[in-house]
């Protein structure tokens, strides 16, 4: 046997046995059975932490075995939590030995991580998707998830009022398994709240989320915000331009 073909040989038995690792901590929760629904945007992000420090691993290991630039791992990661994300948790670990993939990545399919100072130290933060699109016969939200920071940077539980100009909010509902209409105005308590348009019109304007915190034992109000979606072909795309807080 070649060197050339030697080391082909051994790279492979690499890869099959990090196959098989991979196989074992996937498969080591029960699969969803037919006709169970997706995981909620809730349940996802419940996990994320576990998941993220899964591909951070295996994202090691493929800049180690040279079938990831390290200059790629960054955007490799993202574009692994976008898919997780936006597919239900049934999207897929890729590692592809094609110098460049990463250039036909979605940049609309990305998580998009939005703060805003909303006063004496406060910070707001809103995890989304970078563009919603409405598509028919299925219940796709825009996920609006949002997080409370004092001016230590530590989480503060607090009540949020979310109200829309345009389109619909929906809440996850676990009986039924899918997300569900509560109007133009809801209550939260961290839990995910989603936004449903449709496609925008020529001259739409711009759809303005509002975000008003209160804190749990007097009710204070704490924090009002703004969440900008931009109107875009059949969509509406959000940048870091997106939220702007009211208390600065």
């Amino acid at each position: 046997m070649s060197a050339i073909s030697s080391t082909l040989h051994t790279k492979r038995r690499y890869i099959a046995g990090w196959l098989m690792v991979l196989c074992l901590l996937l498969c080591s929760s029960a699969w969803a059975s037919e006709g169970d629904p997706l995981l909620s945007i809730d349940d996802l992000l419940s996990i994320q932490g576990p998941f993220e420090a899964l591909i951070d691993s295996v994202g090691e290991i493929a800049v180690r075995n040279g079938f990831l630039e390290a200059s790629e791992l960054s955007e490799w990661k993202r574009m692994q939590l976008g898919d997780f994300l936006s597919n239900g948790g049934y999207g897929s670990i890729l590692i592809n030995y094609m110098p460049g993939i990463l250039k036909y990545a979605v940049e609309e399919e990305m998580p998009l991580e939005l703060s805003a100072s909303v006063g004496e130290g406060r910070t707001l933060e809103v995890l989304t998707m970078r563009r919603f699109e409405s598509s028919e016969g299925t219940t796709t939200v825009l996920p609006i998830a949002l997080s409370m920071q004092d001016a230590e940077g530590l989480p503060m539980p607090v009540r949020y009022e979310i109200g829309s100009n345009s389109g619909m909010l929906y809440k996850w509902d676990a009986g039924a398994g899918r997300y569900v209409s509560v109007g133009q105005s809801t209550e939260s308590e961290g839990e995910i709240v989603g936004w449903i348009g449709e496609a925008p019109a020529v001259d739409a304007s711009n759809v303005l989320i509002e975000i008003q915190a209160f804190t749990l034992d007097n009710d204070r109000s704490v924090a009002e915000a703004e969440l900008t979606l931009y109107p875009s072909g059949a969509g509406y795309d959000l940048d870091i331009s997106s939220l702007s807080g009211k208390g600065e």
